[in-house]
């Protein structure tokens, strides 16, 4: 082989390399690109529903908490004693 014909190949290997790269690159930024597309998607519409019903669940477990304790007010009232 000549000497241009061995730098041909050297080039040709390094392009290839150089491809496999890019192309694992640009599969990277695309799951990146995709993943901030999801967690922009949690932020802006999953996220506050959760803190609404987290809201609701205080406020039912709050209510439920003054009942009892009304209850049993009513409760200690009654006894004989």
């Amino acid at each position: 082989m000549t000497g241009a014909a061995l730098e041909f190949e050297r080039l040709t290997e390094l392009l290839l390399d150089a491809a496999s790269t890019e192309l694992r690159l640009r599969r990277l930024a695309d799951a990146l690109a995709r993943t901030s597309r999801q967690v922009n998607t949690l932020e802006r519409r999953v996220a506050p529903g959760l803190a609404e019903q987290a809201s609701r669940v205080r406020r039912l477990l709050e209510e439920r908490e003054r009942e009892d304790h009304t209850r049993l007010k009513q409760l200690m009232g009654r006894r004989p004693g």
